[in-house]
């Protein structure tokens, strides 16, 4: 297949609905940069700190000592759900929650084999391919200099699979699954992208939103043997669920339970640029208030991508980004390495999304119809 230009659906849009997009666009980056100039995080019962000073983003990443001993519980013998009770003394810490029991598909992955550094080296292993199949999909569709430009992108929400110790977090494997399911998906291989994606649901209860946008694509699209599948899946994973409580439960302290309301904190947009953080780049290369204007152009050239790539990420991310705006606590900030490598392709198509709302304000009928009219002069 030939390669075809960058071009957004953006390029069809008649001139009030460009200028509405590009309004609407400028007014969340005004209106992200004044948040992370001016909000604040509450912690520690009554304490305020500044968004802009990266605590909460480096407390959602403090818990890695704690994964480390559940790894190592694990390497030696003991039965993961006897891991955990032994450990929340030593960390001062009291479950309320059976949500405060990770699923143990990290701490198996990571504590079974001989030595952690096979799980580790299996992240990084999942982070390349996901890279070299991106490249072959932009490659095709866009040609080699989007190819580029688009790993180079990618690495922004892939770059910690490569660096300790994010590697014993859930979320970042959940991730980098994600994201390796959509490249899946974009190469024509769903039975691919389909067991990558279950595989990060057992990694993380969160994963279940992608989860269910590629059950609904496959009903779109009419994939009737995909949509068997995941429905299986889904049914797998409620009984994967259904152990992990009945595991839990004895093991909480009298009076606790689900506990889930407690996540219910209405973040909004707060939080959502505490997630952005998540970006590898954002973290240790840019300025922190970046991630205030790559979240709305970064959704941007998502919603203006025409291919099923991007409507697919598209749905995802924004997906997410709803979700987060109701749920999360200032410290789940690492959260956003869910979404983190989708958001940051978006940036791809981001310019040329500019370009075609910008074409689109100074163009006196929409492009279809120019198109037109130039074919029946010629």
């Amino acid at each position: 297949m030939a390669a075809q230009r960058l071009t957004t659906r953006f390029a069809f849009l008649p001139c009030w609905l460009a200028v509405s997009v590009l309004g609407g666009t400028g007014a969340a980056i005004v209106g992200c940069l004044y948040a992370a100039l001016t909000a604040v995080v509450v912690h520690d019962g009554d304490t305020l700190r500044p968004i802009h000073d990266g605590e909460a983003f480096a407390k959602s990443f403090s818990d890695f000592h704690f994964y480390s001993d559940v790894v190592q519980g694990i390497h030696e013998g003991i039965w993961y759900y006897d891991v955990l009770p032994g450990l929340f003394p030593k960390y001062r810490y009291r479950p309320f929650s059976v949500f405060n029991f990770r699923t143990p598909t990290y701490a198996w992955v990571l504590g079974l084999p001989p030595d952690p550094l096979f799980g580790r080296l299996l992240l990084m292993a999942i982070g390349l391919a996901t890279q070299i199949m991106a490249a072959v999909v932009l490659a095709r569709q866009h040609g080699p200099g989007a190819a580029f430009a688009g790993v180079s992108l990618l690495a922004g929400g892939l770059g910690w699979c490569f660096v300790p110790p994010v590697f014993l977090f859930a979320e970042q494997w959940a991730g980098a699954l994600i994201a390796f399911s959509v490249f899946a998906y974009a190469l024509r291989q769903w039975p691919i992208g389909f067991a990558a994606a279950l595989l990060a649901l057992f990694f993380r209860e969160l994963a279940l939103l992608y989860c269910v946008v590629s059950l609904a694509l496959a009903w779109h699209q009419g994939r009737r043997i995909e949509m068997i599948a995941w429905l299986s899946g889904f049914a797998l994973y409620g009984a994967f669920m259904a152990f992990h409580v009945h595991q839990v439960l004895p093991r909480l302290p009298q009076g606790a339970g689900t506990g889930a309301e407690s996540w219910i904190t209405f973040g909004g947009v707060t939080f959502l640029l505490e997630t952005g953080m998540s970006n590898f780049f954002v973290a240790l290369l840019l300025p922190w208030w970046s991630v205030a204007m790559l979240l709305p152009l970064g959704l941007l050239g998502l919603s203006g991508a025409r291919s099923e790539l991007g409507v697919r990420c598209w749905l995802t991310v924004l997906l997410y980004l709803a979700a987060f705006c109701v749920v999360g606590q200032w410290f789940n900030a690492c959260w956003g390495l869910l979404y983190a490598p989708l958001l940051s392709l978006g940036l791809l198509w981001a310019p040329a999304a500019l370009r075609d709302l910008w074409s689109a304000v100074w163009r006196a009928e929409p492009a279809h119809q120019a198109g037109g009219a130039a074919e029946e002069r010629a």
